[in-house]
């Protein structure tokens, strides 16, 4: 069985993702998109979003997409350092992760911090994503 990928940073043996925040500073209520872009050759079953060593969402990969986003809507816990990554599970079930993207750091502005990381929507893009 693969590893936590949000645990083991260092571990995948697929190419990592590229990741980006938009904005990577906002007030509470706000929304910030985190976008996650494979490449278009890996064999993608799974895109996990960790936040600080730990999964904070996970999308269905769906095939010939290269681009996956979620919308998170800032709370006083959201502020913290993201990666994305993925997986790929083959014909024997045997699941393969891929090393986490750079990280990202996000601040909540105006607000101290707590252990929540915010409520998120997601979503896919079929083409390249508009930033």
């Amino acid at each position: 069985m693969a590893q936590d990928i949000c645990s083991s940073p260092g571990h995948g043996d697929l190419p990592a993702p590229a990741f980006h925040i938009t904005p990577t500073a906002a007030q509470e209520g706000e929304q910030v998109i985190l976008w996650c872009q494979i490449s278009w050759k890996s064999p993608v079953t799974r895109i996990i979003f960790c936040k600080d060593g730990v999964q904070v969402h996970s999308l269905k990969a769906q095939q010939g997409q290269e681009s996956y986003y979620i919308h998170l809507t800032m709370t006083k816990g959201s502020t913290g350092t993201f990666t994305c990554g993925y997986q790929h599970k083959d014909n024997s079930n045997r699941v393969r992760n891929s090393a986490l993207s750079a990280p990202t750091n996000l601040s909540v502005t105006g607000s101290g911090s707590s252990s929540q990381a915010g409520t998120s929507t997601a979503g896919a893009c079929r083409e390249r994503c508009q930033r």
